[in-house]
């Protein structure tokens, strides 16, 4: 049983309509979008080989598609029947499990990861809501169930920076007497009082509330700001109540603040936004005098399993917890006394049949359930997990499989059905069937798992040259993950020396993530991404920026610092659609002609190279909005400069400036400010800019 893989059932969610109401001060197209650069936050986990599948719902119980997973680093996309795969956990309780999907409020769970058994973990995410979108005066979201109130006095990012932009405020919340309360609520039912102590919480509902501009960077209320946040409170509540916020980073509730029952609401006072829960620490109590379930997890033969996954769904006071079982098959789960709870458990293919346990009246007792036996005949058998997400290559008279999850190893009753036909199969490991077709195979068909007589579904494959293998791992246009709503491949820090030109395959692509690698050249096949948006090549070696890289006419945005460029393509000027461009920390001496018919361009940054001086059409950049020229070898600027006109913020510092073009004066009032410190501005020259550049911040 060891060797099996976990598949346990899904929860079954009762079919409730959740319509998310959106409400706006003012028109998406109305938000300033910041002269601003956002990476999502990275959150560094230790890595193993341990392996984690599951599925992905909404709160009707249908598959979810492109919704992001990750651990770590490691990010995943789900299909369209909701599965996803991760590939490298590391054996432990509490890995945090993170699930995201534009328009649903985000979910983290907790699983328990083992490096040999089966690991498996579903969840399900809720539309969003209320949406709104507010300015630093503040504002209002109120929902049938909840409101949320912000007080004037703005909002900032991580960095203390103040927001200048719009905030799109994103409010959910849930109620215990949801049904999707217990998969939606975060971490587990443990709480941190202000004394420092751990303890087991009841909630009594909790909102979950997100702050982020239009890039999708999270912002807080600025120092001082607070909100009132109200949600319904279930019947026969408590005067007052202990605040809670979710820590995600230590996957932690932390008592903060009291609520007060007002009418039917419970209202608090809050300071910053995450999840905040209505909770009392119902089990704070020493370990002995809290109430267990005990048990032993058997096969129908009496034989005790180890790594079996136990759940228990509280009823009476709503609540969730799981555990796995010992070597001897054994379980234990704490609990509160007198509750009416559901109990099952899960080990590779089958379940048990769901026991409804109502725990004894006295604290601190032993509550024996004795064996739970799941039967492992083939009546109790799921059928075999085989996702969407399947690509095909053919090798002469073999052939190869590789798909989200098929299994750790081939089973002595598996078979592969091709086209409704059984073929021999050769390798079966990981996410990898090789299998032999000596009468050829067909351009198209399906696919199909038979699992002691039971079928899986079937998928469709087409035979194409649409894959590619980088760095060990098979890419295809079917299964490029999805982020900030485009077709990503994201291979950041993997030590690539090269890119294979079969990436030109991949034409569906619209964000290419080749940073921290080692790479000194690009393939010319790169030019066949006509769909590619943003290019992100940074902190490499390229020595040379392809003139193939000219042909994308959908690029938007080109992220090349930290490589050692000596120049840029005359051709440059066929990206039409670029409006951001970095190429700072390279070996630039001058730059193309061409380069002022970027006429949409709006950010450039150029600092840390060699500028000696730049060409007369550079004044053509009419959409420019900022520039970026520190650390170069400037002793003039031309004439050109005054005619951009959208200019607001220029940054010279350290270069050999000793004056400043008069066609300057042409950029006041648009120009906010200008940096020239470290220059040769004589006194005199100074006061000369000074008069030319009245109103406009220097720094000198």
């Amino acid at each position: 049983m060891k060797n099996y893989l976990l598949i346990m059932k899904q929860i079954l969610l009762i079919p409730l309509l959740l319509l998310a109401v959106i409400s706006c001060k003012k028109d998406k197209s109305d938000i300033v979008s910041p002269d601003r650069e956002y990476s999502p936050r990275v959150i560094h986990e230790a890595y193993g080989n341990a392996k984690l599948v599951g599925f992905v719902n909404d709160i009707n119980g249908k598959p979810l598609a492109d919704v992001t997973v990750f651990f770590g680093e490691e990010k995943t996309t789900t299909g369209s029947d909701g599965s996803y795969h991760l590939n490298t956990l590391s054996a432990g309780a509490n890995k945090r499990i993170w699930f995201e999907k534009d328009g649903y409020a985000s979910n983290q769970r907790l699983a328990e990861i083992s490096e040999n058994k089966p690991n498996r973990l579903d969840a399900s995410l809720t539309q969003i809501d209320k949406i709104v979108i507010m300015a630093g005066d503040g504002g209002l979201i109120e929902g049938e169930n909840f409101l949320v109130e912000i007080e004037p006095g703005g909002f900032v990012y991580s960095d203390g920076s103040s927001v200048e932009e719009d905030v799109i405020v994103e409010a959910t919340a849930f109620l215990t007497s949801d049904d999707e309360f217990l998969n939606a609520f975060p971490g587990e039912f443990r709480g941190t009082k202000t004394n420092g102590t751990e303890t087991v919480i009841e909630s009594f509902g909790f909102i979950n509330v997100e702050l982020k501009v239009e890039s999708d960077e999270p912002v807080q209320m600025a120092e001082g700001v607070s909100a009132i946040i109200k949600i319904k409170a279930p019947e026969n509540a408590p005067p007052t109540i202990p605040m809670w916020y979710y820590d995600e980073e230590k996957a932690k509730w932390i008592e903060e603040g009291v609520g007060k029952l007002d009418e039917v609401f419970y209202t608090a006072v809050v300071s910053h936004f995450t999840r905040w829960n209505w909770a009392i620490p119902y089990w704070g109590r020493p370990y002995e005098e809290t109430s267990k379930i005990i048990g032993k997890v058997v096969n129908n033969s009496g034989i005790p399993i180890e790594g079996a996954n136990v759940i228990q769904r509280g009823l009476t006071i709503r609540f969730q917890n799981s555990t796995k079982t010992d070597e001897n098959g054994e379980f234990e789960l704490l609990t509160t006394e007198y509750n009416e709870s559901e109990i099952e458990a899960h080990f590779d293919i089958y379940g048990s049949t769901i026991i409804r346990y109502t725990t004894s009246s006295n604290r601190g007792e032993y509550n024996d359930i004795g064996e739970v036996i799941i039967d492992v005949s083939t009546v109790n058998i799921e059928e075999p997990l085989i996702t969407n997400n399947v690509l095909f290559i053919t090798m002469n008279e073999k052939a190869r499989i590789i798909g989200k999850y098929f299994g750790e190893e081939k089973r002595v009753d598996y078979k592969l059905l091709l086209n409704g036909i059984e073929v021999e199969t050769t390798t079966w490991n990981d996410n990898l069937i090789e299998f032999n077709v000596p009468n050829g195979i067909a351009d198209e068909g399906t696919i199909q798992i038979d699992r002691d007589g039971i079928l899986s579904r079937e998928v469709n494959y087409e035979e194409g040259d649409w894959t590619c293998e980088i760095g060990g791992i098979m890419y295809d246009n079917n299964d490029l993950s999805i982020s900030q709503g485009m077709f990503t491949l994201y291979l950041t820090g993997q030590s690539l020396k090269e890119i294979p030109k079969c990436v030109g395959n991949l034409e569906n692509l619209e964000f290419l993530r080749f940073s921290f690698n080692q790479l000194t050249s690009l393939p010319e096949s790169i030019d066949n991404l006509q769909n590619l948006e943003w290019l992100y090549l940074y902190d490499n070696e390229l020595t040379s920026f392809p003139e193939s890289i000219s042909n994308i006419k959908s690029l938007e945005r080109i992220f090349f610092q930290n490589n050692k460029l000596t120049s840029l393509p005359e051709s440059i000027d066929n990206l039409q659609n670029l409006v951001f461009l970095r190429v700072d920390g390279n070996q630039l001496t001058s730059l193309p002609e061409s380069f002022g018919n970027l006429e949409n361009l709006e950010t450039l940054t150029l600092n840390d190279n060699q500028l000696t001086s730049l060409p007369e059409g550079f004044g053509n950049l009419k959409s420019l909005i900022s520039l970026i020229l520190d650390d170069n070898r400037l002793s003039s600027l031309p004439e050109s400069i005054g005619n951009l006109k959208s200019l607001t913020n220029l940054s010279l510092r350290n270069n050999q400036l000793s004056s400043l073009p008069e066609s300057l004066k042409n950029l006041i009032p648009t120009l906010k400010s200008i940096n020239l410190e470290g220059n040769n501005f004589s006194e005199e020259e100074k006061a000369k800019v000074a008069k030319l550049l009245s109103g406009i911040i220097i720094k000198w």
